[in-house]
């Protein structure tokens, strides 16, 4: 999917609904980050940050 609509909306929120495996969420997060989001949070209060080059 092509997340780039949300750059600059930082930062997103995931809320798992239903059977979400650890793989899945991470390879959205990846997805996430290279279409320039630049923070995620999860629903547990984790947050992931884009390192900076």
């Amino acid at each position: 999917m092509d997340w780039r609509g949300i750059a600059g909306h930082d930062p997103v929120l995931l809320v798992r609904v239903g059977d979400v495996d650890g793989a899945f969420l991470r390879a959205l997060v990846e997805a996430l980050m290279r279409d320039g989001v630049r923070r995620v949070l999860g629903q547990d209060g984790t947050l992931f940050e884009a390192v900076r080059a």
